[in-house]
């Protein structure tokens, strides 16, 4: 596990499933760890449309908030708007990129999908640079790093 940033970047989760998108905007704790929260924004997979999303979900984020206390009945913004009802189901055939806005660029980092067990892991080594700080460079960059990234299928 990597250390906490001590700079916060925007990050934005896209999850895919289905042929269904949902993006999600995070947050970033105390603690350094990001937590994605609502809204939670259902999509068809229009990448122009995607990148406007994941722009739009970009100004929603924020640093240094307290860490979330999580319960059996706490849900996942993601998990919600795909209308799966447990954890597994929501893992099953997901997959997840996370767009990363840094000062020097914009990229989609693909998350291999390993069930229930480990979630998603990510593969920075394949990520996907935006060509450009529009949407349709960042719907791109998305499209790329899901098709990148894989879809387990949860035990």
């Amino acid at each position: 596990m990597k250390p906490p940033r001590k700079t916060a970047f925007p990050i934005v989760n896209v999850y895919e499933r289905y042929g269904k998108i949902v993006v999600v905007p995070t947050s970033q704790t105390l603690a350094g760890f990001y937590v994605d929260k609502d809204p939670a924004k259902l999509l068809k997979a229009d990448w122009n449309e995607i990148g406007e999303a994941v722009l739009a979900a970009r100004k929603r984020f924020e640093a240094g908030v307290p860490v979330p206390v999580w319960t059996k009945k706490s849900t996942h913004p993601a998990r919600e708007a795909f209308g799966a009802r447990s954890e597994a189901e929501f893992l099953n055939y997901c997959r997840l990129c996370s767009v990363e806005f840094t000062p020097e660029k914009i990229h989609a980092i693909p998350y291999q999908n390993r069930g229930a067990d480990e979630g998603f892991v990510p593969a920075e080594a394949v990520a996907c640079e935006a060509f450009g700080p529009d949407a349709a460079a960042v719907g791109d960059a998305v499209r790329r790093a899901l098709s990148l990234s894989g879809k387990g299928k949860a035990s």
